[in-house]
């Protein structure tokens, strides 16, 4: 809400500035947008941290398709892994066994 002060300063504008400060405020919300994570933000400096960030790089390679999120995957067990040693942890694992019927 308001204060009063600027209340009054508000009501003493032209209908013209009051369009363009009504326009101002509505696309400044968006100043920052990352379209490929979903993300927005009206500061730079929280804006350039997710640019730089873990989540924002997955995305992007994951949108360029130079990477692909089922390449560890055990359908069977559900499961995803991060890289092919922890995939070969988790296949010589007993309850993975028991789920493929290995011996």
């Amino acid at each position: 809400m308001k204060s009063s002060k600027h209340q009054i300063m508000y009501e003493n504008l032209s209908s013209e500035v009051r369009k363009i400060l009504a326009d101002y405020h509505d696309n400044i919300e968006k100043l920052y947008d990352c379209e490929i994570c979903n993300k927005d933000s009206m500061n730079f400096r929280l804006y350039y941290i997710h640019l730089v960030s873990k989540q924002h790089t997955r995305n992007l390679l994951l949108n360029e398709g130079k990477l692909n999120k089922n390449k560890f995957y055990c359908e069977p067990c559900n499961i995803r892994c991060a890289s092919k040693s922890a995939y070969e942890v988790h296949c010589n694992r007993e309850k993975h066994k028991i789920k493929c019927n290995v011996e």
